[in-house]
């Protein structure tokens, strides 16, 4: 960490996306984007070990369920805006 904070702080991006997600205004790239760089900076490395660090962490379970219902949200988004999930419910129901 920098300057030899506390390691809860590598919570930080985590808090900021989670704060800067419920806001209207704010685009989920741009949003992605500014946490990835607040990661960058709190671990004092480039981008492309930030990038293997993060490809060790999907090793885990709980990284790859964790993944999954990230990915698992993209797709239901895509598909309400689409108007596809909507299709579906009425034909289940």
């Amino acid at each position: 960490m920098i300057f030899d904070l506390p390691p809860i702080l590598g919570l930080a991006p985590l808090i900021i996306y989670i704060i800067l997600a419920f806001r209207k205004e704010i685009h989920p790239l741009v949003n992605v984007i500014i946490c990835l760089v607040i990661g960058v900076v709190l671990t004092r490395t480039n981008l492309l070990q930030f990038g293997s660090i993060l490809t060790s962490s999907l090793g885990s379970f709980l990284g790859q369920v964790g993944f999954i219902i990230m990915i698992g949200s993209g797709l239901g988004l895509l598909l309400k805006e689409s108007g596809v999930a909507e299709n579906l419910v009425y034909l289940m129901v």
